[in-house]
């Protein structure tokens, strides 16, 4: 993004709920499951091609082949462009709740629950539910000073998500959440506590 871009008043009007987009020499493109290019504005797989993509994984033809496909590297990252190209980034791949069939985006439903007063930090997953596949699970971090209860959570997503992405289960903690080395939420350790 450049700074005008933050602006209302800049070329593209306000643009700084997007990650921006590509720099020169790069070309990204958003794709669905079967590599085909998405119209603007559809979630799908964030795909880029440029002289400064990595070839492959150090001795790893296995990686390789399924992340670079057709010389684009296949990201992880799901995302949309605009019609201006500027790309919002919605979630990773493998942190997708896929419930009843329908898609859940994990970082939606998180940031709708850090919105809620008391809450530090929350941690959304997928858990296997006979019926649906997938339920979506949160684990939700907030503070001794305002304890939570399961329903007023309940009723703020609902507020602001689709009935099918509103948390189905949920551990309310005061304990922090599990951290990788990069101080970012470590859902697989979540995962591997609850499945």
């Amino acid at each position: 993004l450049h700074y005008q871009d933050h602006l209302s008043s800049g070329p593209y009007g306000d643009k700084s709920t997007t990650v921006g987009r590509a720099v020169e020499g790069v070309d990204i493109l958003i794709v669905d499951r079967n590599g085909k290019p998405v119209p603007p504005n559809t979630v799908g797989e964030i795909t880029v091609r440029g002289a400064n993509v990595m070839q492959g994984y150090w001795k790893n033809p296995g990686a390789t082949a399924a992340t670079i496909r057709e010389g684009r590297l296949h990201t992880g990252d799901l995302g949309s462009m605009d019609e201006d190209g500027f790309v919002t980034l919605v979630d990773r791949i493998k942190d997708m709740v896929i419930s009843g069939g329908e898609n859940v985006y994990c970082l939606e439903v998180e940031n709708v629950l850090t919105r809620l007063h008391g809450v530090l930090t929350a941690a959304v997953i997928g858990l296997p539910d006979p019926d649906l596949g997938e339920r979506v699970h949160a684990i939700v971090h907030h503070t001794h000073e305002s304890p939570l209860q399961n329903g007023t959570i309940e009723d703020h997503c609902r507020q602001y998500l689709a009935g099918y992405k509103v948390p189905r289960s949920m551990e309310l903690t005061t304990d922090p959440l599990p951290l990788t080395s990069a101080n970012k939420i470590d859902k697989r350790a979540l995962k591997e506590r609850y499945c």
